[in-house]
């Protein structure tokens, strides 16, 4: 959006000096961005040196601190808090200005980019996990498709049972065991479904094991 909105501002109607202002204002969220992930990278080198520097063996050399890839404080005055709104209401005027179009929006990030579904291939990534009381939960992401379809066989069965169909990312089988009591193994499977039809390929088994 940094480089982009530099080259198209002007086309879009904005001003030298709104410019430089949304441009002080990424330029914190790259910098604030950075400098966070680069303390979470190097917090467990520093707090071992402190803790060796502190409480070691003073027969032991002393290591360099840790370094730091951090970036360089951007130039020019600190904005003020409340970048992330900012930059929201700038968007909103970015889309609502004469010069805006479609390109633009893909160009600067600030429009969704549509991946077409290929249902030959689509295939749910199903988790399970087995509840009290003999239940299991299956999970998966739905997409864009109408339902997902969940097939499941016991261990020891030939054939699979049919389970129905479910419209939301979580499917529950609350079917008691054919042994009141005693645990049980099963295996799962689920398939997308559009217009009432199968599509794509099943997901890979996810075997859960039912308890009381």
């Amino acid at each position: 959006m940094k480089l982009e909105f530099a080259l198209l501002a002007s086309a879009l109607g904005f001003t030298a000096e709104q410019i430089l202002a949304f441009l002080a204002d990424l330029n914190w969220v790259i910098y604030n961005c950075r400098s966070a992930a680069d303390a979470q990278t190097n917090s467990t080198a520093w707090v071992q040196f402190r803790d060796t520097h502190l409480d070691g063996d003073p027969g032991t050399p002393v290591g360099p601190p840790p370094g730091t890839t951090g970036p360089a404080v951007p130039s020019g005055a600190v904005p003020a808090n409340g970048i992330i709104a900012r930059i929201r209401a700038m968007i909103q005027r970015i889309k609502s200005s004469p010069g805006y179009t479609p390109a633009i929006g893909q160009a600067l990030r600030i429009v969704p980019t549509v991946v077409p579904v290929d249902d030959s291939n689509a295939k749910p990534n199903t988790r399970g996990k087995a509840l009290p009381m003999f239940k299991a939960e299956l999970r998966c992401k739905r997409g864009d498709f109408d339902a997902v379809r969940t097939r499941c066989r016991r261990d020891g069965e030939a054939d699979w049972t049919d389970l129905g169909l479910s419209v939301g990312t979580k499917t529950l089988d609350e079917r008691p065991p054919i042994e009141p009591g005693k645990p049980e193994v099963r295996t799962y499977e689920q398939i997308y479904v559009r217009d009432n039809q199968p599509v794509g390929q099943w997901s890979d088994s996810v075997r859960v094991t039912l308890q009381p």
